[in-house]
């Protein structure tokens, strides 16, 4: 019995440190292409200071710094990488994470994927699915 639960705590880790290294991989690479693929958006932050940029007036036209923006610094990628840190330590410890986590990762993998096209999103919708995949005893 003891043998069938350490093994059990073993997959899990191993699944939970992948999940974990796929979502903090792909936000350290979210957060790494945006300078490489906008340089002048991310350059015009520099140049005119990024409260001038980025206007929170109700009616101000969006611009592309806005856009690059909201994909890059203020998106998704450092919540990204700490989600992916905080399973991956998780797992270590042998703590299981909520289903729940793992079924929103998987909807939003799968809904932004089909909207986006082929995309890095489906990846998301894998590392949910090693959330939700349960290892059995004896298999």
């Amino acid at each position: 019995m003891a043998g069938s639960v350490k093994a059990n705590r073993t997959a899990g880790a191993r699944r939970y440190a992948v999940a974990g290294g796929i979502l903090v991989v792909l936000g350290i690479g979210h957060a790494a292409l945006i300078p490489v693929v906008a340089w002048p958006s991310v350059s015009g932050w520099v140049r005119d200071g990024l409260w001038s940029v980025v206007p929170f007036l109700d009616g101000a036209a969006p611009s592309a710094e806005v856009g690059t923006f909201w994909s890059g610094p203020g998106g998704f990628a450092v919540p990204l990488v700490l989600l992916g840190g905080l399973i991956w330590h998780l797992g270590r410890l042998g703590v299981r994470v909520p289903a729940v986590v793992g079924w929103v990762l998987i909807g939003w993998g799968l809904v932004a994927g089909v909207l986006l096209g082929p995309s890095p999103f489906f990846v998301i919708a894998v590392a949910g699915s090693l959330l939700v995949w349960r290892v059995r005893p004896g298999r």
